[in-house]
C-alpha cells in the first residue's frame, strides 16, 4: 500500500526542478482515507508527541547529503525499488502504457517492458496491475 508519493515538476526555462514529497504518518482528523488507490499509514494514529518536525529534519539532512554526492543517487533507488518485475499501468502520458518495471536509467526514468519493447517513461502515474 502506499504511504509515500513524490512529485517533480521541471522548470526548464529555469534549468530547475521543483520536488515535493509528502509521507501519510497518521490518519487525517477530516475521516478515513480515500479508497480511490490502497493508501495507509505508518502510524495507525495520531501520537501524543508530534513527530513530524524531526522527520523532516532527518528528511532534509538525507536529502541534502544525497544532493551533495548525486552519484550515489540511482544505486540506492535501485536497491529499494518495490516494483521492479511487477506488472504496471502508467496514465498521464498521451496513451496509458501498460507493461512490467525492468528498472530505471541513470536519470531516474522508469524502463517500463512492454510487447513493443523496452520503454523510458519519465513521468506519469504508476499503479500495479491487479493480478487474479
Amino acid at each position: 500500500k502506499k504511504v509515500a508519493g513524490i512529485l517533480a515538476e521541471a522548470l526548464l526555462e529555469q534549468n530547475a526542478v521543483i520536488l515535493g514529497t509528502g509521507v501519510d504518518l497518521f490518519p487525517a482528523a477530516s475521516g478515513p482515507l480515500p479508497n480511490d488507490q490502497p493508501m495507509t499509514t505508518i502510524l495507525r494514529e495520531v501520537p501524543a508527541n508530534d513527530p513530524r518536525p524531526e522527520l523532516a529534519g532527518r528528511y532534509l539532512t538525507h536529502l541534502m547529503r544525497l544532493f551533495a554526492n548525486p552519484e550515489t543517487i540511482m544505486p540506492a533507488y535501485r536497491k529499494r525499488a518495490a516494483w521492479v518485475g511487477r506488472r504496471i499501468t502508467v496514465s498521464g502520458t498521451q496513451n496509458p502504457l501498460t507493461g512490467t518495471i525492468s528498472g530505471f536509467d541513470d536519470n531516474g526514468a522508469l524502463l517500463l517492458k512492454t510487447d513493443l519493447g523496452t520503454l523510458v517513461v519519465s513521468s506519469g502515474t504508476i499503479r500495479l496491475v491487479e493480478t487474479v
